[in-house]
């Protein structure tokens, strides 16, 4: 058998090429790992994953957007900043910034105060809009000299930006409100150059005693666009069902109905998953109201 195999070799029929050593894969060998390959990647799950409901819909009334913030270094001023980003609201609003942050909550989890080192004055929105514009290029607000500030500390936020209703309980507290946290850290080596990334953001709704921790639902933007709105499945019917935890929403409700009985991996990312949600879509308002309720 051994000289056998070696002539087998000898003459090319290795899987990878001529020679002795090369290792022999016949082609019923090849055929029966392709098959356990699939069956691996497409096995079912135990328990098809569970789909569920929306039952519960929370109106956000702020929304920062996250890729506008940025910090913009003042002109003839080493370390000193200003910062600048876009939001959107649908009430008066005011603005407020907080540099080196330490956050007092209530049992809920909802921002009572902060102890800052740096606390810019408040701005106010009296109008309602979806393409507002913030600036701390204000006359009450000097560029924040970043060198008086230690951002290394793990007990205090670096920003804190906190976008809070004009309308106000009887404690004097903001009905509803939007807080963006980022960390600031400088760019290359030695430079001064900062840079902001938003680490959370959370929300206080009105009539509600928890806060909420925001989380994005990937997808759900492209509904606003019909010519981007397909199931990545059948890619004719338009997605309105969320892969959890992986949040991708990617499918429609009669592939999500098929595919959960036949795999336990997100079409996207492959993770696993757990739970579908089906949030129905039928405007940017609704649209803007399930995202604020895929919050935890």
């Amino acid at each position: 058998m051994g000289s056998g195999s070696s002539r087998q070799n000898r003459a090319g029929n290795g899987l990878f090429g001529e020679g002795d050593t090369d290792p022999q894969f016949t082609p019923d060998m090849l055929q029966a790992l392709a098959v356990q390959g699939q069956q691996q990647y497409n096995q079912r799950p135990a328990r098809p994953a569970p789909i569920e409901h929306n039952r519960t819909t929370v109106r956000n009334h702020f929304a920062l957007n996250k890729p506008s913030l940025k910090l913009v270094k003042a002109k003839d001023s080493d370390g000193h900043y200003r910062v600048t980003f876009e939001f959107a609201n649908t009430q008066p609003c005011s603005v407020c910034i907080y540099f080196c942050a330490a956050e007092d909550l209530d049992s809920g989890g909802r921002p009572l105060d902060y102890a800052a080192k740096i606390a810019l004055g408040k701005t106010a929105f009296s109008e309602g809009s979806s393409a507002q514009s913030y600036s701390t290029e204000l006359p009450e607000n000097k560029p924040v000299d970043f060198n008086t500030l230690d951002f290394s500390s793990d007990k205090t936020y670096d920003l804190v930006i906190s976008l809070n209703s004009m309308s106000q309980d009887s404690n004097g507290r903001s009905l509803s409100s939007q807080t963006t946290y980022a960390k600031l850290s400088k760019v290359g080596g030695g430079s001064l150059e900062y840079k902001a990334q938003v680490t959370k953001q959370k929300i206080v709704v009105e009539g509600h005693e928890n806060a909420y921790d925001v989380q994005e639902i990937f997808g759900i933007a492209s509904n606003a666009d019909e010519e981007d709105n397909e199931c990545v499945v059948c890619m004719s019917e338009p997605r309105n069902t969320t892969v959890l935890p992986c949040r991708h929403m990617c499918l429609c409700h009669e592939c999500a109905e098929s595919l959960r009985k036949q795999t336990n991996r997100c079409p996207i990312c492959r993770e696993t998953v757990q739970s579908l949600l089906r949030i129905n879509v039928d405007g940017s308002v609704e649209a803007e109201d399930q995202k604020s309720t895929s919050t935890s």
